[in-house]
């Protein structure tokens, strides 16, 4: 038997990455709350990739809302600046709706089960780990996959408490909402099915649609010292469609701060392993943040069918995974600072993108979307 700690998402697709493999998966969490879960989330093609290795493309598409292009434009003057038509699936989630049709796909799996509650320590036992749990519970596992984010025991476990690099804050803050389409009166623009990016001097506008267009997806990321300030006109005020979102009644807006991009080659400390954002936590700008979470869960199920060895498995996918999540948390570094540019920065930014943006943007996502 496998285990696997957190019921997230990224440890939701290990315990189905764990079971095709053939092996028992003992997913070791508390119950998923949809409140921890709120907002949507986009997969890029890399991300519809490694839902189809671990066989739940066909479950997904019943709850995807297709993206049929991303739009980059102006904040403040509203020009479009680019707009590429991705090669390949592209769609939005809520973000408790992909958990849930998880769970599904588990639940009918024989080799699946369920304990309630968190690590606190593992012993190791040669081939076997002694997995103490927060109610004093012992576990007997070939190995742990821990998915229980950066705060989470597996982490420090691996990494070491006194070596582990937390991500820190930055000095941007993103706030969220979703609206209700039906209970607003929005502009087209605002609910085409596309995902919509405005840059502006400092701050820039991420929304698009969720539930086949009865929702929308709102995002607004900017510097975190105007967060008590009224950001909402400062920064949606002077533009035309965006100005709607300034007054909406019922939106309930939830403030994230944004993670540095951390990266630690360390992801492995005998047969327990990381995954997910406790392995790399990801910035939220290039529609990577669960994507890599799930091409983590596809590339461990392909190691587990190679090996015997559960060791060797690990040890494959730690190699393999390291590198290429390196490669991605590096461009959504660069790309955080892009889209943070202010003042003549911002309008040369701009003005580039307008003069050749759509090839530029196919070619900087390219290498991410599509790596295998």
């Amino acid at each position: 038997m496998i285990a696997i700690s957190g019921g997230g998402i990224a440890g939701l697709a290990a315990a189905i990455a764990v079971t095709e493999a053939g092996h028992k998966a003992l997913l070791i969490a508390k119950k998923t709350n949809s409140l921890g879960m709120r907002g949507g989330i986009q997969i890029a093609p890399n991300g519809w990739a490694s839902m189809v290795e671990l066989g739940v493309d066909n479950l997904a598409r019943n709850f995807a809302t297709n993206l049929s292009k991303i739009t980059v434009r102006d904040l403040l003057s509203g020009a479009t600046l680019a707009s590429v038509s991705p090669n390949g699936s592209y769609s939005s989630f809520l973000r408790y709706e992909l958990a849930a049709l998880l769970q599904a796909k588990l639940k009918k799996n024989k080799k699946y089960e369920h304990c309630e509650g968190h690590v606190v320590d593992v012993v190791n036992r040669g081939e076997q780990l002694k997995i103490l749990l927060q109610d004093g519970k012992t576990i007997e596992a070939k190995a742990l996959v821990a998915a229980d984010g950066v705060d989470g025991f597996g982490r420090s476990y691996v990494i070491g408490k006194h070596f582990n690099k937390k991500p820190r804050a930055t000095s941007r803050v993103i706030m969220r909402t979703v609206i209700n389409v039906s209970s607003e009166e929005l502009p087209a623009l605002a609910t085409q099915a596309a995902s919509n990016l405005w840059l502006g001097n400092g701050a820039h506008v991420v929304h698009y649609p969720l539930k086949c267009g009865k929702l929308i997806n709102l995002v607004v990321t900017f510097n975190a010292a105007f967060v008590e300030s009224n950001w909402k006109q400062m920064i949606l005020g002077h533009n035309e469609v965006l100005n709607y979102f300034t007054s909406l009644s019922k939106a309930q807006w939830v403030k994230t701060t944004i993670p540095s991009a951390t990266f630690d080659p360390c992801w492995r400390r005998g047969n327990v392993v990381l995954i997910g954002d406790a392995a790399h936590p990801m910035p939220p700008n290039l529609a990577q943040g669960v994507g890599q979470g799930l091409a983590d869960a596809a590339c461990l199920f392909h190691c587990l069918n190679e090996h015997n060895s559960i060791a060797d498995a690990i040890s494959k996918y730690v190699n393999e995974r390291s590198q290429a999540v390196n490669k991605v948390l590096k461009k959504a570094e660069v790309t955080s600072k892009v889209m943070a540019m202010n003042g003549i920065s911002a309008n040369l930014r701009n003005l580039a993108l307008s003069m050749g943006g759509g090839t530029m943007i196919k070619s900087w996502l390219s290498e991410v979307w599509f790596q295998s």
